[in-house]
């Protein structure tokens, strides 16, 4: 029973380390807000349920474009800067993970790392998962 308690308890600290948004919606809900990312973005990407193709948000165009290159159509959506995709009605489709690339400055400079020095990242899942109900 202790093994057991034990295992529940570092199953739940487990999922307190990603930062995955749920998001349950209805088909038809309006102006439903996806806030991906709180600061600037390089690109919004989904993927859609049933599928294994990333689209990414084009923001001068306002649609998604498949890996192919070619415009998905997308009138449904609307983006709002720095990170939010905003849906004006959901449909079944709609239903996917959510999430972007950050924007980062390659003009700064590093910090100096001592030679040798490896420096590793933990990958943190971010994004939103939508969930579309009947």
């Amino acid at each position: 029973m202790r093994t057991l308690l034990i295992l529940i308890s570092l199953l739940h600290l487990s999922y307190g380390f990603s930062a995955i948004v749920y998001k349950d919606v209805t088909v038809g809900q309006e102006n439903v807000i996806l806030t991906v990312a709180n600061g600037n973005v390089k690109v919004i990407k989904r993927m859609l349920d049933g599928s294994d193709k990333h689209q990414t948000w084009n923001v001068s165009r306002g649609t998604w474009i498949d890996e192919t290159g070619k415009p998905v159509p997308s009138t449904n959506y609307s983006f709002k800067a720095p990170g939010t995709i905003i849906i004006r009605k959901v449909t079944k489709e709609d239903a996917g993970f959510y999430d972007y690339e950050p924007e980062v400055d390659e003009t700064k400079t590093p910090e100096k790392v001592p030679v040798g020095f490896k420096v590793e990242v933990d990958y943190v899942k971010t994004g939103i998962r939508l969930t579309v109900n009947s």
